[in-house]
Order: structure tokens, then C-alpha cells, then sequence
């Protein structure tokens, strides 16, 4: 639109221009010059965008396009500049011609180049608007110049990036009528909205990439998610070539700074049934090459027909097919699925609600019903024919906030679901954020008004109180504590922290709840006969987190929770005794503690014994101080070897507790604890000097025997002479024989008393000794160890 102002008081015109807007001013400096021989046009060549962009350390140039509109006799010289001054950190503005531009008569141009050098660094101070004047200059037949027309343009700025992320549009056709992914507006579409393709047929998307940098860019395509089984074609949409492979990636042409190109995706699915992915997510992401920390990435979902079809044709929304929300708790939502059959099949069909998450829609009032409004149990499709179906859904009371998918199937009916063709697809509901004034609510867990045992001077009494939030968000809460005069209250989150009036819950789930604990601490003096009254003040504030929408809400939301308690007179525990006096208000079974230890006297085994509450064996010495509090023979051990007095033989001796022979030493230090007649090793060694002196004494009995025998034998020997030889002969063999025996007999003492010598024998005991000369030596299992006393 063009605006023009004309005042019939000047003879210089001056335009100024915004995008497509101009006004046209006109001013008397000189009468020499007729109105309209001296114009001039100021504009945007068609490949220059109106809005500039100013990017952190780069050059930003703007050409125009400058016409002559005056007569054709009329020459102009046209400079230009700005008409406000860039920040005072910027360099100054550069023309291509500083001197300006000749315009020799009417249709005469020129094409001006005005380049901005941009500071690296914050652009905070840069202008949001850029004005550029255009003042022609013409020629007085005094030959003086003087101003005749001026021209301004105002071009907008936004402040952008030499290299940036890529603006990403996904269209199913040509002619861009049906988008279904926008990298800018991603919140519009949903990405698990099914797009169907034939198993026998190909998938065409179109994908618009715009770079928003001030430089010239080009980009690296990555196919980062794709169903298991497709096959894809990246093509240059203009030129109908598929585009360049580098190594594993596939890159796109240069593409100017804020131009854009198109490009043709095509998806192949598996033909047959079973292989690869029915259906999956599509992810492309594309990476500037010339800072490759810029990306891109958009998705959305694809899905293989098998010749049975289903789509969504309305629902109870205005917004997207398919897409109802945001509706309220317990509210209906409503969808029409057109069902067709487009390959001839005998078997009948049937819908199937199999989602499987956890918000699996069981306590959701969902059904199928024909166009009739009759519950569906099969459908019997004519091929080529649409057949209507209802679904609709009714919100629990109680839902969170959100969006929620549901998953239809179509499938063969009495076909097991892992051979059945089918067809399904998706529809979802978005739950709006519903708070309510009376959202929050604070509980005593007990009915109100409630009872507490009276209070002592400075005696705290805790409350523990619940903060529910009923709302389907999460949300903050601001609590605050209003006490009774003279009393003091503060607030907990638990009994173990520091509290004070006023605390803040950041967040409570939907539907859940968060504990606190009030602490009220009586005034000095407090009557035990008192009603006390204290208010918690509740305030919702809004979570910190995007996702939901942020406080403040109203001072309708505020509210005031009262709690009442009083001391007056009550029994609690119904035992007679008024709680005031009862020294356990809750405890129908006690009512004194004597001792003051915290234990009843009727349940205390020593009422008036504060170090003793318990008697466990009965023994009239209480569990602190028995030291056998299980055995009731037993409450001492003065030696604290685990045996008690009574049953320790020794017990001042921590090393003894029994003596088994009755010798009055302890079995463990008594060599041979079962035998009283030997205490230690010497008894043992004595015992062995009585039974080695028995030995030698029948020793020098058989000694004395050999002596006697030898003297007889000498006096034979004398006899012998005076017999005859026959005689002689007998004899002598008689002698021989004694001879023999007598010798035999030497011998054998002669071994015996080398045996002596080294002499070895096992006590009654089962002691091993052995004793070698003058020495006794004992076994001691592994050696023989020398007896030190000499017997």
C-alpha cells in the first residue's frame, strides 16, 4: 500500500518506505524545479529479503534497486546514508559508491550495496530497525546543486547466527496442502500420527529445508530412525537426482542464507506380510556443514496398509483429525473411524483396544458401536465400501493432566493376532489442567474437633498434618501456620527438621499428598482445662516447570483450614483417670509411673526402682543389674567368665569354673583332670620313681640268684675228679647243658640290663615315657621332651 501526503509548499519530494509502504512528502527549497521532473524509486531488488539479518562477527550487505522517475532530460546524483547512527562499537556503514550514483535521465537505475560490518560478541544494543535515505542531487543553471527528491526505506532487523539450525517442513503432497512435521511448531503435529503406505506401493513426503544463517550452507542428512525392513531415497526435488552420498551420510546442495530448498523423501516397505516393521517412527536429522553443533531433527510415523483400512473421519473436536482436546475430567470425547476393506477377504473383523501402557485406559469407559449406536462385536466388510464406526470414551473423574493415546487395531476376527492381517491406528486425547479453588486440602488425620493431653509450661505438641493436592497437576503450595495469642507455632515437612511459620511444598503430584508437622508450644502457666484453636493457610504457586501453565492464581485459591483440640476434662483411654493426672492418657492399663521411668507400675516389675522395669527369670534382681536376666539360679559372675557363682567351682578365677576330680584344681589347668591323685606333670614323675624302684629290686634278686648258681657250679667241677670216665662223660655232658643254660642266663641279664639303660613304658594313664641313664624323657605327641627332675 502506498500513502502519499502531498503539500503544495515545497518542490522536493521525499518518500519514505516501509517493506511495501511509502509516503511521499513533498518540500520547497527551490521554485526553479517543476514537481515530478526530479523523482526518484527506492526498493528491494527481488533476491534481497526485506528483513536483515545482523549475526555475531559478520558482514551483512544489502543491495537496492534505484530508478530515475523524472523527465528524461533530467540528470540527478543520488547519495545515501543512514538516517540514525549504529551503535557507537560498530564500524561505519560502507557503500559500493560513497560518492554516490549518476541517474541520467527518466529510467536510468543503479544498484547500491551497502555492506554492515557486525561486532563479534553481545548484540544486545543492536537497532530493531534499519533506515536508509536516498537524497537526489540536481544541478541549477547558477550551477549550484541542490536537493530535489529523498527516499527512505526502512527495513527491519532480527540478529541471527552465521551458521544456524535449519527450519524443517514435511508435507505428504506437492503442493504442500497436507504438512505433517515442522521443526519450528513441532507442538502442532503429533508424531505418533500414523502416515499409511500400500506394502505394494511407495511413500512420497516432501521436505522444505530453509536456512536462517547469514551465510550460504549446506547440510548433512542423517536417517536415524526408520521401521526395521524399509528402504529410503533422498532426491533434489527440482531436479528429479537422487542427491550426493558422502560415506554413510547423504548432503544437500549449498543453500543460500535465508533461502530454501526442496527435497523428495521416498520410503519403500517390505511387500511381504511378516517382514521388517508393520509400522515405526521415521527420525531425519539435518547437521550444518559449516558448524556442525547446528542440527535439526524431526520425526513421524509411518504405517503398511495389508489391504484393510482405517481412518479417522471426525471427531468431537474442532482442532486436528483425530486429535480431541483439551477436555476436562469425566468429560466424553467422541471419534467416527471409516473402515474398508481394499482387498477382497472372507473372514469377518474385528476393533481392539490393545494398548499395553501404563495408562492402558482399564478404568476408561470406552466402547464400539455401529451407526446405529449398537455395541459391535464383528464387522462383515464389503470390499471398496466404507463401514462407520463410533468410539466413544468417557474420562474417569480422576485423570492427570496430559495427552493419551489410543491404540485401535482392526484385525481378522477368530485369526491368532500374530497371523491376522490388520490394520491399526492411532487416536489421542489431550486432558486439560484443572485446578480448583478448593484443589488443595489439608487433613488432621483425625476427625476435628481432637483431644491432646494437657499441656506443661513450655511443652511442645506436634500434629501431624496432610497436604493433598486433588488437582491433576502437580502444583507448589505456600502453607502458613496462624496460632492462638501468647501461643508460638512453626511448621515441618518432618519432626527432625527446622521449621518455621511459613513453608513452601515445591511440588505435589496429582492426586498425592505431602506431610507436615505443626509444632505448638503452650505459653508459660497453661491451664489443663483449655480449647485451642490454630488455622493453616493454604496458597497453590505453581510449579517451576514449563509444562504446565505458571501461577499466580487468585485469592480464590486461597483457603483456611481450622483445627481444633481441647484439654478440658476428657479421658481418652476410658480408664477412670482424667488425662489431665494420667500419666498415659492412651493407656487404658496404666495410669502412674512412680519411678518416672516410662514404664507403668503395672507393667513395671519395680515401680519405685527407676534403673529397673523388668524381672525376666523371676529371680527378685531386675534385668539392668542380673547379669543372667534368663536364668533365675544364676545373677552374678564375679569373675565374668560366663559362668555364674553359683554354678562356678572357682569363682574369683576367670581361667576355672569346674574341678571334675574334686582335687582342688580347675580341669583346665589339671593335667589329668579325672584322676585326683594326679594334679600336675610331677605327680606323674613321682609315680614312676615308686615303680622304678620296684624294678630294681627284683633285679638284685635275680643277680644274687647267678652268684649262687656259680659258686654251686665251681664245687661240682672239684667232685668231678675223682669219678670215672664214663662217669666223666655224663657228667660232663651235664655240665655242658648247665654250662650252656648258666651262660644264657648271664646273657640274659647282660640284656636286660642294657634294656634298663634305655628303658620305655606307657603309664596307666596312656602316658609314653622313656628314660635313658640317669634322664626320664615323655612323649608329648611330636617328640620326646626331657623331664627336668633327675631321678
Amino acid at each position: 500500500m502506498i500513502i502519499v501526503a502531498c503539500l503544495f509548499l515545497s518542490s522536493t519530494i521525499v518518500t519514505i518506505h516501509k517493506s511495501s509502504e511509502s509516503s511521499t512528502i513533498l518540500t520547497d527549497d527551490h521554485i526553479n524545479f517543476r514537481s515530478g521532473e526530479h523523482g526518484i524509486s527506492l526498493s528491494l531488488p527481488t533476491n534481497q529479503p526485506d528483513t536483515v539479518l545482523f549475526a555475531p562477527g559478520g558482514i551483512t550487505n544489502i543491495e537496492f534497486f534505484l530508478e530515475h522517475t523524472g523527465s528524461t532530460t533530467s540528470e540527478l546524483q543520488v547519495v545515501f546514508d543512514l538516517s540514525s547512527s549504529l551503535p557507537s562499537t560498530w564500524s561505519d556503514p560502507i557503500w559500493d559508491k560513497p560518492s554516490g550514483y549518476l541517474l541520467q535521465g527518466s529510467g536510468a537505475f543503479a544498484r547500491p550495496i551497502l555492506a554492515i560490518e557486525v561486532p563479534d560478541g553481545d548484540l544486545s544494543t543492536a537497532p530493531d530497525k534499519l533506515e536508509v535515505e536516498a537524497r537526489a542531487f540536481a544541478d541549477n543553471i547558477d550551477g549550484t546543486s541542490t536537493e530535489v527528491a529523498m527516499e527512505v526505506y526502512v527495513l527491519d532487523i532480527i540478529v541471527g547466527l552465521l551458521h544456524d539450525s535449519p527450519h524443517i517442513s514435511i508435507y505428504e503432497d506437492l503442493e504442500h496442502q497436507t504438512q505433517i512435521a515442522d521443526s519450528s511448531q513441532s507442538e502442532l503435529y503429533d508424531i505418533n500420527l500414523q502416515h499409511d503406505i500400500d506394502d505394494d506401493e511407495v511413500g512420497f513426503f516432501y521436505i522444505d529445508i530453509f536456512n536462517p544463517s547469514l551465510y550460504h550452507d549446506n547440510y548433512v542428512i542423517k536417517l536415524n530412525e526408520r521401521p526395521g525392513g524399509w528402504q529410503f531415497q533422498f532426491l533434489d526435488n527440482e531436479t528429479g537426482l537422487e542427491l550426493t552420498n558422502q560415506g554413510p551420510f547423504i548432503t544437500t546442495p549449498v543453500i543460500g542464507s535465508r533461502e530454501s530448498m526442496t527435497i523428495n523423501l521416498r520410503l519403500y516397505p517390505p511387500s511381504e506380510m511378516g517382514v521388517g516393521d508393520d509400522k515405526g517412527k521415521v527420525t531425519i536429522e539435518f547437521i550444518s556443514i559449516g558448524d556442525n553443533n547446528f542440527t535439526t531433527q524431526v520425526s513421524f510415523t509411518v504405517n503398511k496398509d495389508y489391504g484393510i483400512f482405517a481412518r479417522v473421519a471426525s471427531d468431537s473436536d474442532l482442532g486436528a483429525i483425530g486429535y480431541v482436546g483439551p477436555i476436562n475430567p469425566g468429560d466424553h470425547a467422541n471419534f467416527t473411524l471409516l473402515v474398508t476393506e481394499t482387498i477382497p477377504n472372507q473372514n469377518l473383523w474385528q476393533l481392539i483396544n490393545y494398548s499395553d501402557s501404563p495408562e492402558s485406559h482399564s478404568d476408561w469407559d470406552l466402547s464400539f458401536k455401529d451407526a446405529n449406536d449398537d455395541l459391535i462385536s464383528q464387522i462383515d466388510l464389503i470390499t471398496g465400501v466404507d463401514y462407520e464406526v463410533q468410539i466413544k470414551i468417557k474420562l474417569p473423574d480422576r485423570i492427570e493432566a496430559g495427552t493419551y493415546t489410543i491404540k485401535i487395531m482392526v484385525s481378522e476376527f477368530g485369526v491368532d493376532i500374530n497371523d491376522a492381517t490388520y490394520y491399526s491406528l492411532d487416536i489421542a486425547i489431550k486432558v486439560d489442567e484443572f485446578v480448583e479453588p478448593d484443589g488443595i486440602q489439608i487433613r488432621s488425620g483425625i476427625s476435628t474437633p481432637f483431644y491432646v493431653s494437657p499441656y506443661l509450661d513450655n511443652n511442645q505438641k506436634n500434629v501431624s498434618l496432610s497436604v493433598l493436592n486433588n488437582n491433576n497437576i502437580p502444583i507448589g503450595v505456600r502453607i502458613e501456620v496462624e496460632c492462638p495469642e501468647y501461643w508460638h507455632c512453626i511448621l515441618n515437612r518432618s519432626i527432625v527438621t527446622v521449621g518455621a511459620e511459613v513453608i513452601p511444598i515445591s511440588r505435589i503430584n496429582a492426586y498425592r499428598s505431602e506431610s507436615i508437622v505443626a509444632e505448638l508450644i503452650p505459653p508459660q502457666n497453661i491451664s489443663g482445662d483449655v480449647d485451642i484453636e490454630f488455622t493453616i493457610n493454604s496458597i497453590p504457586v505453581g510449579i517451576e516447570q514449563t509444562d504446565y501453565s505458571p501461577p499466580p492464581y487468585s485469592p480464590l485459591f486461597e483457603t483456611d483450614w481450622q483445627f481444633s483440640f481441647s484439654t478440658k476434662g476428657f479421658d481418652f483411654d476410658n480408664d477412670g483417670v482424667n488425662d489431665y493426672t494420667d500419666a498415659f492418657p492412651f493407656n487404658p492399663n496404666e495410669t502412674h509411673d512412680d519411678d518416672g521411668d516410662g514404664i507403668g507400675n503395672n507393667s513395671d516389675a519395680f515401680p519405685h526402682d527407676a534403673n529397673e522395669t523388668l524381672d525376666s527369670d523371676n529371680d527378685g534382681v531386675g534385668d539392668n543389674l542380673d547379669q543372667f536376666p534368663l536364668n533365675s539360679n544364676e545373677t552374678k559372675d564375679s569373675d565374668n567368665d560366663g559362668i555364674g557363682n553359683n554354678a562356678d567351682a572357682f569363682p574369683e578365677d576367670a581361667l576355672e569354673w569346674e574341678d571334675t576330680d574334686g582335687d582342688g584344681v580347675g580341669d583346665n589347668s589339671d593335667l589329668l583332670p579325672n584322676n585326683p591323685d594326679v594334679r600336675f606333670i610331677e605327680d606323674i614323675a613321682l609315680q614312676k620313681d615308686d615303680k622304678t624302684s620296684s624294678y630294681l629290686l627284683t633285679l638284685a634278686i635275680i643277680v644274687l640268684t647267678l652268684v649262687i648258681l656259680v659258686v654251686a657250679y665251681k664245687s661240682g667241677v672239684l667232685k668231678s675228679k675223682d669219678k670215672s670216665p664214663i662217669d666223666n662223660k655224663h657228667e660232663t655232658s651235664v655240665i655242658n647243658d648247665q654250662t650252656h643254660q648258666t651262660q644264657s642266663s648271664i646273657i640274659q641279664v647282660q640284656d636286660d640290663e642294657q634294656n634298663h639303660r634305655n628303658e620305655q613304658w606307657t603309664d596307666d594313664d596312656g602316658y609314653t615315657w622313656k628314660k635313658d641313664g640317669e634322664l626320664l624323657y615323655w612323649w608329648n605327641g611330636d617328640k620326646w621332651e626331657r623331664f627336668e627332675k633327675l631321678l
